[in-house]
C-alpha cells in the first residue's frame, strides 16, 4: 500500500480569511499528484488573528509528527514553526526578506529543515509610495502594527526610512488585539493622518472588514496587505500574489515529497506581485485616484 502522506498547514489568519489561498494550495498540490484524502492528509492548523496561539500550534503539529510543515499568512508563522522542530522539513511562504527576519541564515543554502519564498522589504516600500501617490498633499500617515507581531519592528524600521526619503512623517498605531480597533480610530482621526498602511498580520487579515469599514466611515485611505482585502472593499493593494506564493509553495512541497532536502532547496523568490485598486471605494471616500496609479495597477475594480 502506498504511503499516506501528512502535512501540517500553519495560518497565523483565520479559515475564512484564507481560504481563497488554502484552496489554491490544495489544488497546485494535486496538480502534482498529491490528492487530499488519496496520498495525502493535511493537518489544520488557524490561530484566527492571535499571533501568540502560533507557538502552540506550531508545538501541536510537531508532536503529531507530520511529514512537513507548510507556514503561511506571515513571517511569524514561520518563526514558529521553526521554533517547534529541527526535524521536520518546513516550507514558509512569506513576501519578506527571510534573512533579516531570521527565518533562515542563508538563501542558497537555508538552514537544516527550512526552506521556502520569501522576497524582500520592497514590498512594503511600495505600499506608503503608492498611499502617498493618491494622497499627494498629505503630510503625515499611519501604519497599524501589532505589539505581539515580533516581524512588525523590522518592518516599521524599513517604512520608517520610505517615510524620511519621501519627506513625510509616519506614526506608530499600536493594536493588540481586535477590542483595540475603534480606540486605533480615535487616534488616527484625532490626530488629522492622511492615510493609513496595513501591515500583513493574521489578526489583521483576519478582522480586516472591520478595518476596512473603520477607514470607509472615516472617509481615510488606507493600504491594505492583500489583494482579497481590496476585493472585500479596501481601498488599495501592494503585495505577493498570495494564489501564485501558494503554487509555488506546493512546488517545493513535491519536490520535499519526492525525496528532496530542504536544505539543498534555495529560497525562491515570489514570482509575481500584484497592485489591485478599488474606485468603488476610492469614490466612496471621495478620492481620486490618479491616472498614472490606475496605469501602473495590474487590476482596477469599477
Amino acid at each position: 500500500m502506498a504511503k499516506v502522506y501528512r502535512i501540517g498547514y500553519l495560518s497565523a489568519a483565520s479559515e475564512p480569511a484564507q481560504r481563497a489561498s488554502r484552496e489554491a494550495f490544495v489544488r497546485a498540490l494535486s496538480e502534482h499528484g498529491w490528492v487530499e484524502g488519496r496520498n495525502l492528509t493535511i493537518e489544520y492548523r488557524f490561530a484566527n488573528g492571535a499571533v501568540e496561539a502560533l507557538s502552540s500550534l506550531a508545538a501541536e503539529l510537531a508532536r503529531s509528527r507530520v511529514d512537513l510543515i507548510v507556514t503561511t499568512a506571515g513571517s511569524t508563522t514561520a518563526l514558529a514553526a521553526k521554533r517547534a522542530t529541527d526535524r521536520i522539513p518546513i516550507v514558509f511562504t512569506s513576501g519578506l526578506d527571510p534573512v533579516e527576519l531570521g527565518i533562515v541564515s542563508n538563501l542558497a543554502r537555508p538552514d537544516g529543515n527550512v526552506t521556502g519564498i520569501g522576497g524582500d522589504l520592497t514590498v512594503i516600500e511600495k505600499r506608503l509610495e503608492a498611499l502617498r501617490d493618491v494622497t499627494p498633499k498629505a503630510t503625515r500617515y499611519g501604519v497599524l502594527v501589532n505589539p505581539s507581531n515580533r516581524v512588525h519592528p523590522i518592518v516599521v524600521r524599513t517604512l520608517e526610512a520610505t517615510a524620511a526619503r519621501l519627506k513625510v512623517g509616519l506614526q506608530q498605531i499600536p493594536v493588540r488585539d481586535p477590542g483595540g480597533f475603534d480606540a486605533a480610530w480615535v487616534v488616527i482621526r484625532r490626530d488629522a493622518l492622511g492615510g493609513v498602511v496595513m501591515l500583513g498580520d493574521g489578526m489583521f487579515q483576519t478582522h480586516g472588514k472591520r478595518l476596512i469599514a473603520l477607514a470607509a466611515e472615516a472617509r481615510l485611505p488606507m493600504v491594505v496587505a492583500t489583494s482579497q482585502l481590496v476585493r472585500e472593499g479596501g481601498l488599495m493593494s501592494f503585495a505577493v500574489d498570495v494564489l501564485s506564493l501558494q503554487r509555488q509553495a506546493a512546488e517545493i512541497v513535491d519536490r520535499i515529497l519526492r525525496g528532496a532536502v530542504p536544505s539543498e532547496i534555495p529560497i525562491e523568490e515570489p514570482r509575481k506581485f500584484e497592485m489591485v485598486v478599488n474606485l468603488k471605494t476610492a469614490e466612496a471616500i471621495g478620492l481620486t485616484i490618479p491616472q498614472p496609479v490606475l496605469l501602473m495597477a495590474d487590476e482596477v475594480l469599477r
